[in-house]
Order: structure tokens, then sequence, then C-alpha cells
């Protein structure tokens, strides 16, 4: 079998030498050594970079890097710091060779001329390179020995577990990272050390050294429990299971222990055994389902409440408790609060086994699983009902007049408390009224206080059945009651409900077998006008109730005197309005529009005007409110409507045509018979629809303006004409504009009063006008007063006019006159 050759670089620029060199090493080693030579250090690097070499014969004289200067570059050029070098020096140059030896060459051969260096060189070169086998093997054994400790350690070191190797004598010779982690103590800290000298507490180290003790008899355990001492003072337990390692005679050299820490699970299995003491013996009841709702678990005061024994209930689901006096928003609620918080808390009516119901103070609680889904749901309940009716009882006793069962005092203060923060939210009026009865004491006095009391439990009746459940009646004390009415439109609803209360006591009482009669005197104080908290509202009240008693008892007053005129002419005023339609005491006048261009009457707005009996003619400012309030406006815009309509047919009738406007108010707007009507109305008069215009402000429109728009599509499909009165009044958005089933919009008198000498007013108007083309809308202008505006308006295209300039409201006859006019 042939040995492969090994190559020898030999790095020599004499060709002579080099031959020398190869023809000796040929025949001491015959075909062993294969020769590759190179004349200069450069060479060399480059060769090396591509062949393999066992070994380097390096000349110290060559031209450009010298055998010393190649030999210090050879770590920098390549890594071949193993390759054995000999370096070849001249007689003399023992200096060459020593620095050679330092720089790292093998050995060093002096060349002598007569050649009997060559004979010395086989020797070299074998021994370099048997040598150099040798350190290599050497070299390979240790790394495969440390790679197989680091490998070892690596292992140990990775094991979740506590491992510790200790010699015979309970020396600790390996600590791996998680017993490190457990004690604080570092590997090198721990090496070499006993266990029972820094690791075991003291009443565990004489048991511990016994063990050891027995060890080479072969009784060491192969498992058992002990604590570990940390550096820190803290014990853990450990589980311990144990390997004994023998050496080539048998006996035990070391001990591998494999430890598990399971401080925490005999912590956690000492609390559970707790728990479950605590659940067994705990008053309140428990019970746990799976995910599904399948009851798994309860406790025993879950069957001494309900009466249900566990065998009866597991498996099924809570409804089996249920009780059916929640509906299923609250059960939706619960559940929804349990999803994202957790938990729910509260309070819910149950049912027993034998079919009582029962108030139970309730918590369930959701478990989730690893992945953070609900595994299951723990409920802990308690019996709260006698404890829930004990407290309605005392709730009820100490907010709850004896006598009456009215609010008392603090109730009351309490109630009125609230209401003023949510007016003052909402921006809504209210009303303290201060009731005391007149001459109660005589009844006392003569007839007994039994009487007096059966008399003041009537009066709180008949004073509930003044007001709204929405409103509060109490009783302060004696005769005196307070009430809060809330949310009232204008200070005429407490007179109102004063009045409503006077007439209510007015009717005689019958008690004891007598016939009884009571009036009262009441005083009215309003929010926010009059107070804006219980103490001053009170106060006033209270005030107001003394002067209405000072002017002769059997009356209400405001807190000022302005308020109670001003209460009692609007309370007039609904009154008159009551009775205006019945008494025809309404008539219409009309405002005429005009084509601006051609100066013709376009149409002429309906306007209603009331003739009052005793205030003469009322425009509608002074009593539209009123009309709104008490929900009268529908029946009075009805009345508009026909009237107006009747009279265009009349005017039809000879000859004479024109279009009537009538404005529609929110309320008219809203109410759902509207279409109706306007239906009715113009087949009742066999008026074509387009004779008749509605007009509806930009602010009702906007108040509602999905709702107004689609009340507004269905009026347009009967084919009457739509106008937006007042336009730039309110804030109309162009998405709503171009959207609305609109023939017209009149422009605002606001904006036409400067024109046209202000700029931004004479600006708006020419945008609204240029906006309404763009739409196909036709343009109306309000209140023009003054040629120079005619004038601007006619300029910028606005269509149509109204106001002084062209004339004042007139009635049917001359309207008849300039339709004839027009003819």
């Amino acid at each position: 079998m042939r040995t492969a050759q090994k190559n020898i670089l030999v790095v020599e620029d004499n060709p002579e030498d080099i031959t020398a060199i190869e023809r000796t090493l040929r025949k001491a080693s015959a075909s062993s050594y294969r020769v590759l030579a190179v004349p200069s250090a450069q060479e060399a690097l480059d060769l090396l970079g591509q062949q393999q070499v066992e070994c380097i014969l390096l000349d110290y004289m060559m031209p450009g890097l010298d055998g010393l200067e190649f030999l210090c570059s050879l770590p920098k050029e390549a890594d071949i710091t193993a390759i054995p070098v000999i370096m070849l020096t001249g007689l003399g140059n023992e200096e060459v060779a020593v620095s050679a030896m330092k720089a790292g060459a093998w050995d060093y051969l002096v060349k002598y001329t007569d050649g009997r260096h060559l004979k010395m060189l086989p020797l070299l070169v074998d021994r370099a390179i048997r040598e150099h086998l040798t350190l290599l093997a050497r070299h390979q054994a240790e790394e495969s020995l440390r790679n197989e400790r680091n490998f070892i350690s690596a292992v140990l070191d990775t094991q979740g577990a506590l491992v510790a190797v200790l010699d015979s004598e309970g020396r600790i010779v390996r600590f791996n990272h998680t017993c490190e982690k457990t004690t604080g103590y570092s590997h090198e800290e721990a090496m070499g050390r006993h266990v029972w000298d820094f690791l075991l507490p003291q009443g565990e180290v004489e048991s511990v050294k016994a063990v050891f003790a027995r060890l080479q008899a072969g009784d060491f355990p192969n498992r058992h429990e002990n604590h570990w001492l940390t550096k820190n003072g803290e014990l853990r337990l450990v589980n311990w299971s144990n390997t004994a390692l023998t050496d080539s005679t048998g006996r035990v050299s070391h001990v591998i222990a494999t430890g598990i820490d399971i401080t925490d699970q005999r912590n956690t299995e000492a609390r559970l055994r707790l728990a479950a003491s605590v659940v067994d013996n705990i008053i309140e009841g428990m019970f746990v389902t799976e995910a599904n709702g399948a009851i798994v678990s309860v406790n025993p005061a879950f069957s001494t409440i309900t009466g249900f024994s566990e065998k009866e209930v597991l498996g099924q689901n809570p409804r089996i408790i249920k009780s059916f006096r929640h509906d299923p928003a609250f059960y939706r609620e619960m559940w929804e609060a349990v999803r994202e918080r957790g938990y729910w808390q509260g309070e819910i009516w149950n049912r027993r086994k034998n079919g009582e119901a029962f108030l139970s103070r309730q918590t369930i609680t959701a478990i989730y699983d690893k992945n953070g889904k609900p595994s299951n749901f723990v409920s802990v309940f308690s019996d709260a009902t006698e404890i829930k009716q004990q407290e309605e009882r005392i709730h009820y006793q100490a907010y709850h007049d004896a006598l009456t069962g009215l609010p008392n005092r603090m109730l009351f203060h309490d109630r009125l408390d609230r209401l003023l923060a949510q007016a003052q939210r909402l921006a809504q009026m209210a009303a303290v009224l201060f009731l005391d009865l007149d001459h109660f004491k005589e009844i006392n006095d003569t007839l007994g206080h039994d009487v007096g009391d059966l008399l003041l439990q009537e009066v709180a009746k008949r004073l509930l059945d003044c007001v709204r459940d929405s409103d509060t009646v109490s009783r302060l004390g004696g005769d005196e009651f307070t009430l809060v009415l809330s949310d009232i439109k204008r200070a005429a609803d407490a007179a109102s409900v004063s009045e409503k209360i006077m007439l209510g006591l007015e009717r005689p009482f019958y008690l004891a077998g007598k016939e009884l009669y009571i009036s009262a005197s009441i005083g009215i104080s309003l929010y926010p006008s009059d107070g804006r908290n219980v103490q001053e509202l009170m106060k006033h009240a209270d005030a107001a109730m003394y002067l209405a008693k000072n002017l002769g008892r059997q009356g209400y007053q405001f807190y000022t005197e302005e308020m109670t005129v001003k209460a009692s002419k609007l309370l007039s005023i609904e009154t008159g309005l009551r009775r205006a339609l019945d008494k025809k005491q309404f008539f219409l006048s009309y405002q005429p529009q005009f084509d601006i261009h051609s100066r013709k009457l376009a149409c002429v707005e309906a306007l209603l005007r009331w003739d009052h009996p005793d205030l003469g003619t009322q425009l509608p400012p002074n009593f539209l409110m009123a009309a709104e309030n008490s929900g009268l406006i529908v029946p009075i815009g009805e009345w508009v409507v026909r009237t107006a309509c009747a009279q265009v047919r009349a005017w039809q009738k000879e000859g004479l045509f024109a279009v009537v406007s009538v404005n529609i108010s929110a309320a008219q707007l809203h109410h759902p018979g509207l279409t109706q009507m306007i239906t009715d109305v113009l087949a009742a008069e066999s008026l074509e629809p387009v004779y008749l215009e509605l007009e509806v402000s930009e602010g009702t429109i906007m108040a509602r303006p999905e709702e107004a728009m689609s009340i507004l599509q269905a009026l347009k499909k009967i084919g009457v004409r739509l106008s937006i009165d007042n336009f730039g009044s309110a804030y109309c958005s162009l998405r709503h504009l171009k959207q609305l089933p609109v023939d017209k919009l009149k422009i605002d008198r606001s904006f036409i009063q400067n024109l046209p000498g202000n700029a931004a007013d004479a600006a708006m108007a020419a945008s609204v006008i240029t906006m309404s083309h763009n739409l196909h809308l036709q343009v109306v202008a309000e209140g023009v007063e003054m040629p120079e505006q005619v004038a601007f308006l006619q300029d910028h295209g606005c269509d149509q006019f109204q106001g002084y300039f062209c004339g004042n409201p007139m009635s049917e006859e001359g309207v008849r006159e300039v339709l004839q006019a027009c003819e």
C-alpha cells in the first residue's frame, strides 16, 4: 500500500542548492516526499494558499523578503503557523538561527559548502513532521475533551432542574445554572465546598452528613427531600433524585443529584387545601361552571341557601335557580360585563328549590386558560332578602313622612338638588311651589289631631293627582307642603298647576262623619330666574307664599310681582286662544310679493291676525309662543290653511288668479297629520296644489334636517310649492340645501335692511342669489323698504321682493284690487 507523499516546500533562490536538497530527500525517503521549490518568499506565500505543505525548508538569504522576515510575516499572510519551518543558514549565522527560533521556526540547519549538512536534512525533516503530527493529535484530543466538557456543561445548564455533582465526601464539583439561579451562589463560589457548609439549614446538616456516611455501603437513597438555604437566607424545598457513579474499583466516586424546587408547589397545595376548607365552611354559596355553563362544583352553603343538593345540580345550567324576575336585557348586560371586565357584581333575584324567590348579592368571575379564553366561571352569592327588606324599610322611613307617605324634607332637598343639576345641564326651567294650608290650626284645635292627620293625608292624595309622575310632592311638616315641577316651558305652567291645586282643594273632604273645607296659599319660585340652588328657591317660594297669605289667602303668588303679572297675562292669552277659534276672532291679512322686473303680483303671503276682544288686534309675536306651548298652533295653523285656500278659490271664481303662501311652524311640520290635512283642504276647496305655497323657516328645517326632508318630500308629492323662509338666519349646509325639494328661497330681512351700503350684506345677498339660481331656485327678498334696495336686487338677478316699499299687508279686498289692476 503506497503512502501518500508529503509536500516539502523549499524556499531557495540557488538552483544548485534546490537540486541538492531534492536529491537528498528523494534518496533518503524514496518517494515519500515531494519537493516544491520556489525562489522567493512571495512565491512561497502564494503557493501556501494553494497547496498543503507538511514542512518548509527556508533559506535565510533571498531576494526581497529574507527568511527571517518571511517567517515573521507568516501569521499575517495566512493561517499556516502550525506548519514546521526549518531555517537554513550559512556558517557563522548562529544569531540568525536563534532569531528564527524565537520567531517560530521549528529548527535550523547550517549549510556547509561541502554539503555535509545535507546528511542531517532527512532526519530533521522526519523529526519535524513526526513531532508536528504528535502535537496536532494531542491538540485535537484536548480540543475534543474540552468540547465534550463544554457539551456536558451546556446540557446541565440548559436543564430546568437543579443539577449538582458531588464527590463521595459531599464536596461540590459541578453546579449548574439552575442551581446558581436558585441559590444565588455562582459555580465558582460553590466549587469544592461541602453542601452542609453553606447550603443546608442548621436543622438538616447532620441528617445529610449521615447520608454521605452510608454512601460507600451502598445505602445512599435514590430520592429524598431537603431544604436549601439561598444566599439571601430564603429556604427552598427541593425534591432530589440521586445517581451514584463508581470508579474502576467499584467504589462510589461521585453522586449526580437532580432536584426539582417544589417550594411553590407545596405552598400552592397548602393554599388550595386552605381555600377548599374556606369554600366548604363559608356561609356564602358558591358554584363553578364550565365555559358552556354546566355546573361542575358547588359548596355546602349553595345547598343550604337554594335547597338543591350537589348531586341535583352537577351538569345542570345555573338557570335551574333562575327566578324569571329579570328581562333578557338584564342578563345580556350582566354577561357583557363579564366578557369586558372579567367579572360582574350586583343583585339578582334567584329561586330556591321550593319555588321561593330570594334576592342574591352575587359575583360572577371568569377564569381564563393559557390562551386567554374563559374556561370556567365562579359565582359567589349570599341571601340578601331579609337585609334588603330591612334596608328598604330603614331607607323609606328615613326619607318619607310617616303620616302621608310623601317624601320628607331630606328627600325633597335631594331630589330638588338633582333636578337643578339636570336643569342646568339641559338648560331647562323648573318651579318650586311652597304650599301652606289656610286655617288648618283651627281644624286641629276644634276637631282634634286625629281629624287633622286624616285631612293631611287626603290633601296629600289630591296634591299627587295635580302633578305629573316626574314631579315631586313632599310634606315638610305641620301643614306645609312643597312641590317641584320639572322641565316646565314657562312660568304659566307653574300657575296652571297652582290653579289646578286650588280647584282640587275646593271640593269638600268627608272625614270622621264631617264635611270639611280647606284652601291653601301657594308661593312660586322659578329656576333659574329666582334662584340657582335649593336654599334660594325655597327661601323665595316661602316669601311668595307669605305674600299670597297677606293678599287674602286661597291664591298663589310668584316671587316677583312682574312674574305674576306676566304669567297671568300669558294664562289669559292661552285661555283666550282656546276661545278665539270658536268665536271666529282670527282673520288674515295678505303681504304681496311682486316680480322685481315686471312689478306684477307674483304671490301673497297669508298673515294671521287676532281680533282680541279686550286688547284689540294682536300680531303673531304676541300670541304665537302661547299657541305653540299650549299645542293650539296645530288647529290654528289648519284654520289658516283652510281660510287662505278658500280665499284663493274665491278669487279664482272671479277670474283672478294668485298663489297664496302660508307659514308652517315646527309643531305643524312635525305633526303626523300635516300631509293628509293639506290634501283634504285642497280637495275640499277644489284648489289646484300649484296655487298653495308652504313656507318653512330655515331654523325649523335645520333643527331636525333628516326628518324635515322626508316631510317636505311628502308634501312635494301633493304638488304644492315649497319655500325656505328667513334664509340666512340659521345654518343650512349646501349638502342639505341641494337635497331639499323646495322651489324658492326667501332672503332674511337682516341681509336686506342695510343694502346696498353694507358690503358684507351686499356680498351675502349676491352670493345667495347666485347660489339659488345655480340650484334652479327662485329668490325672494324680504323687508324691502327703499328704491336703492330694489335696484341692487334687480341688478343681481333677484326674482321677487316684498316689503313696505311695494305695499303693506292688505285685506282680501285690497288683494282683489291689485289683481284686477294687473289684469
